[in-house]
């Protein structure tokens, strides 16, 4: 198996597709742009500890640009860091791309200002033990109009330039019961997509379901109404160049 599907069914599990929202996660609902973990400094490192199957929130306050990179080191155990924006929306994920399979979100532009929150964890339910979590502004200014994605509704087909590992985000507004199909194509890369939905649930994801090398989810029925984020990337870190995505 892929190295991305194994983290996509960490995920799942993690965040349960039944669309139940973990009991950890709980914290996030109804109390959007609100801090669930002490507050950390561009530039500061702090420690923590967690226990099996245990998490710990760190947040702070950043705006739309800011081009950021949060490391999680552990001789103990697996890191994983999730990072969620001010309206409890998933931005980004990631397990090994630190030294010595530590997790490190590398550059990763915010798309809004306000407070975020970082979910420190280990990879594997059985880690546990101490950790170390950075937090630095590697890029300031950045021009907010490098950010991609935007928003897309049914029946439209968007054009996109993927410039960063961490993908586009594309959001729509839909329905309990909804069926969509979405369809992300390239002739310069191989695709990848991830289907977030309200409440910070992670709906679906798909690497080859399309032709080739390309990914296609197709007639996913949405579990809740509310806002979806679609996540538009690469299969792998550097996967770059123009796409083109569909929702139906």
């Amino acid at each position: 198996m892929r190295k991305w599907l194994l983290l996509s069914t960490a995920l799942i599990l993690l965040v349960a597709c039944t669309c139940q929202v973990p009991s950890f996660l709980e914290g996030f609902l109804g109390t959007k742009g609100e801090a669930r973990g002490e507050m950390i400094e561009y530039e500061g490192s702090v420690r923590g500890s967690i226990e099996q199957s245990g998490h710990e929130f760190w947040s702070f306050s950043g705006r739309t640009g800011d081009q950021i990179t949060i490391s999680m080191d552990s001789d103990d155990f697996d890191t994983f860091l999730v990072l969620f924006g001010p309206d409890d929306n998933f931005l980004v994920l990631d397990d090994d791309s630190g030294s010595d399979f530590n997790a490190m979100i590398r550059r990763f532009v915010l798309p809004s200002s306000g407070i975020h929150n970082i979910v420190a964890m280990s990879y594997g339910s059985y880690g546990e033990g101490d950790y170390r979590l950075e937090l630095e502004r590697t890029d300031e200014g950045r021009d907010p109009a490098e950010i991609g994605g935007g928003s897309i509704s049914y029946g439209e087909s968007v054009a996109g330039d993927l410039r960063t590992w961490t993908g586009d985000v594309w959001t729509f507004s839909g329905e309990a019961g909804d069926r969509v199909t979405i369809n992300l194509q390239s002739d310069e890369f191989d695709t990848y997509l991830d289907v977030w939905g309200p409440d910070l649930t992670h709906v679906a994801d798909d690497d080859d379901g399309g032709e080739g090398s390309n990914s296609l989810i197709d007639g996913l029925t949405l579990p809740a109404s509310g806002t979806y984020s679609i996540v538009a990337r690469g299969y792998g870190d550097r996967d770059r160049g123009p796409y083109t995505l569909s929702l139906e």
